[in-house]
C-alpha cells in the first residue's frame, strides 16, 4: 500500500479529483487545466502528493479482522 496520495492543491481533498478528458471541459478558463476537485470545483494542472494521513480505510467487521490476534480467530472448519 502507498503511503503518498494525490490531492488537491486548493483543498487538500483525496477523494474527489478527476482527471479531465476533451469532453469535460466546456468552460474555457479549463482548456490547460488536466484535473478538477469536486469537493472545492478548483480546476488545476497537476495535483500535490502528499503523505497518506489514514493508512488503514478498512470498517465494521474487516476492520476488527485486521485487529485481531490471530490466535483468537477460529477456524473456519
Amino acid at each position: 500500500m502507498s503511503d503518498t496520495v494525490q490531492a488537491c492543491p486548493a483543498c487538500d481533498s483525496t477523494s474527489k479529483l478527476h482527471k479531465l478528458i476533451h469532453e469535460d471541459r466546456v468552460d474555457s478558463a479549463d482548456v490547460d487545466e488536466d484535473y478538477k476537485c469536486y469537493s472545492c470545483g478548483h480546476a488545476f494542472d497537476e495535483p500535490v502528493t502528499r503523505e497518506a494521513r489514514n493508512t488503514n480505510t478498512l470498517r465494521g467487521l474487516a476492520r476488527e479482522l485486521d485487529r485481531a490476534d490471530p490466535d483468537q480467530v477460529g477456524d473456519a472448519a
